[in-house]
């Protein structure tokens, strides 16, 4: 399925031939990825299955699309990740959330207040690689 716009600033999906699978109702939408797809409405994220229903009320202040079972998602101030039912498996404690590789692996930034380093905006700070148990596996120190 492939995003579309319609006349009023909406968004919903539209399958290869052009017809509507699900109407334009969203603020924003981002592409579905292993059977979800994020979207807006208001200022909240939620995720919409192919057929249009909402599995994930929108709740959250930020969402990424599903990699290895998971997606990234802003919980108040902090990213963290949750599986395809809405549970959060990865508590919300990162300052930037990467989606999983093939491998299962992604980039997490620690907040600076974790780490001690960076700017006062927040550009560089430790990043950490994690798994889909979110246990580091790495970490990348920023000078």
């Amino acid at each position: 399925m492939a995003d579309v716009i319609d006349g009023t600033t909406k968004w919903g999906f539209v399958d290869k031939s052009g017809s509507t699978v699900i109407k334009p109702q969203f603020y924003k939408v981002k592409d579905f990825r292993e059977g979800l797809a994020p979207f807006q409405r208001t200022y909240l994220w939620g995720f919409v299955d192919r057929t249009g229903k909402e599995v994930v009320a929108p709740k959250l202040y930020g969402a990424s699309t599903f990699s290895n079972g998971l997606a990234a998602v802003q919980v108040d101030r902090y990213w963290g990740y949750m599986d395809k039912t809405g549970r959060v498996r990865i508590g919300a404690r990162f300052a930037k959330a990467g989606d999983f590789s093939r491998e299962g692996v992604a980039a997490v930034k620690l907040p600076l207040h974790q780490v001690g380093v960076g700017s006062a905006h927040g550009d560089e700070g430790d990043y950490l690689y994690i798994n889909t148990n979110g246990q580091a596996i790495w970490q990348r120190k920023m000078k």
